[in-house]
């Protein structure tokens, strides 16, 4: 009900303890704990207020005071598809129900798109009264700011690429005017009453922080770039080393060659490192895989976070070593949204190929009037993410020892933070060598370097070689002194062939 409907935990308990005997009693900890807190014209109990972003909704807690969020607040309610089918099915449904079903969805876009003024003051009707109580909690899927929603929509006008931006009180809307998909709702509180608004964010955009919190926002530098990394370098010890030269956006899914080269990646991290790697950050699409990558690789009870949940979070200040899988990218869909939402103008660069197809440039550039603002969003998704995630290392300010090296799969991370930049060289698998594998495939109870040489018609020494690197990837094992008269035998544990990877820092 909280979460999805967006009614208040109060009303939610409520309803809950008409129905049920709760474990926490008729007075909740969760309810009592503001009891104290004055709404009326006395001086408040307390001097200072720590509570979750959401609590800036409640007026009384704003007016007159000096409202601090810790890290960009976000009251974007839409940027997954699953907020989106919500949204648009609860609106829907609040039309058809207070319409007897005449209207739907569809006739809220073409009211707009169409411009038809007596359809909109008709449709407008029924969004006026705010949704009631039993509304809210019946079984049939519903959201409390569905009224607005509907309002906003009714006031939309076209911004660009089809998007369309309406705004009801702190409700904003963004509907697509191709197929009337609901975009993007925001429902930023209003902190005008407040005294004063501070935020902190090492890498602000101030668009976004703007979108989300007020306008006129000013900036502060604390400490210049050179006295930022001089303190991160030599105070917390965090030195951030990034590997290659791709983006790689691993937002969906792995691209390419990309989970081979993951595997080898985490392998040659292990090696290096040994037990100290024990932790990576990931995009949520791929953290089981690479957790798997991990175990494969030998790292004993391994921990992973996907970014976007890495904010304030702790629990990798004190490991000494940590790797960060690619990135994550909005799309440039949800890029538009936000450009409608402030209602300025870009668009994707696009490019026509030989065949004389239209498709997006590679860069991930944008053009227009407000192509800058475009860059800046895209930054605030990619290079924010990766910033905070390389910060979660060396976080614990009473070990004086504290430190880490941070790798960073990915050239997204901001280039203030890069100490180092390691070049990279994966080797494929070649025919040879993928004798040498079905060799010791055949022998599975081990197997000399002389055997597969002779078998594969190889320099032995060539092979020696070959068997030791394998063995660093922990792709075999070895038995010294096993073999006819002594020999060393050698042990296939099958692991991945396909690609190796090589530093060259």
């Amino acid at each position: 009900m909280c979460n999805v409907r967006n009614i208040s935990f109060h009303e939610a308990h409520k309803q809950l303890t008409q129905r049920r005997d709760l474990p926490c009693g008729e007075y909740c900890d969760a309810v009592t704990q503001w009891w104290d807190i004055s709404d009326g014209d006395d001086e408040p109990e307390y001097d200072v207020l720590h509570t979750t972003a959401n609590f800036a909704h409640v007026d009384d807690l704003i007016e007159e005071a000096n409202v601090i969020f810790d890290e960009r607040p976000e009251y974007g309610l839409t940027f997954s598809d699953h907020e989106r089918i919500q949204f648009q099915r609860a609106t829907t449904n609040l039309l058809k129900h207070r319409s007897d079903g005449e209207y739907a969805m569809i006739d809220l876009r073409y009211a707009v798109i169409r411009d038809e003024p007596e359809l909109q003051a008709e449709l407008r009707e029924y969004f006026e009264d705010e949704v009631t109580e039993g509304w809210l909690f019946r079984r049939e899927e519903t959201h409390r700011l569905a009224p607005a929603i509907g309002r906003a929509i009714l006031d939309s006008e076209e911004v660009c690429a089809g998007r369309y931006h309406g705004q009801d009180g702190r409700v904003e809307v963004v509907m697509s005017g191709l197929d009337g998909e609901i975009r993007h709702v925001q429902h930023t509180p209003d902190l005008s009453q407040a005294r004063r608004v501070i935020g902190l964010d090492a890498f602000p955009s101030e668009t976004r922080w703007e979108i989300n919190t007020v306008g006129g926002l000013s900036q502060k530098i604390v400490l210049s770039p050179a006295e930022r990394n001089w303190w991160r370098r030599n105070e917390r010890g965090l030195v951030v080393k990034q590997i290659g030269e791709a983006t790689r956006s691993y937002t969906q899914d792995w691209k390419g060659a990309g989970e081979t080269k993951c595997r080898s990646l985490i392998q040659k991290v292990r090696e290096i490192h040994g037990e100290a790697f024990r932790s990576c950050i990931t995009p949520n699409s791929i953290e089981q895989d690479v957790r798997q990558m991990m175990v494969d690789a030998d790292v004993e009870e391994p921990t992973t976070m996907h970014y976007g949940e890495q904010k304030s979070r702790n629990d990798f200040s004190n490991e000494e070593v940590g790797l960060l899988v690619g990135c994550i990218d909005p799309g440039d869909e949800n890029i538009l949204d936000l450009l409608a939402l402030c209602e300025v103008v870009a668009k994707p660069r696009r490019m026509v190929t030989e065949s004389g197809e239209q498709k997006r440039a590679p860069g991930r550039d944008f053009v227009g009037p407000d192509a800058e603002v475009a860059r800046e969003i895209l930054a605030s998704v990619r290079e924010n993410n990766l910033a905070q995630a390389a910060g979660r290392y060396a976080r614990n300010p009473d070990d004086r020892n504290s430190g880490a090296t941070v790798y960073v799969w990915s050239d997204a991370l901001p280039r203030m933070l890069v100490d180092e930049e390691i070049g990279t060289e994966y080797r494929s698998a070649t025919a040879k060598q993928a004798g040498f594998v079905q060799v010791l495939e055949e022998n599975p109870s081990g197997v000399t370097a002389k055997l597969i040489a002779t078998e594969t018609d190889s320099d032995k020494s060539y092979v020696i070689s070959w068997l030791e690197e394998m063995e660093q990837q922990n792709n075999i094992t070895k038995s010294v002194g096993t073999g006819y008269q002594g020999a060393t035998e050698w042990k296939w544990c099958g692991g991945d062939l396909e690609r190796s990877v090589v530093f060259d820092s």
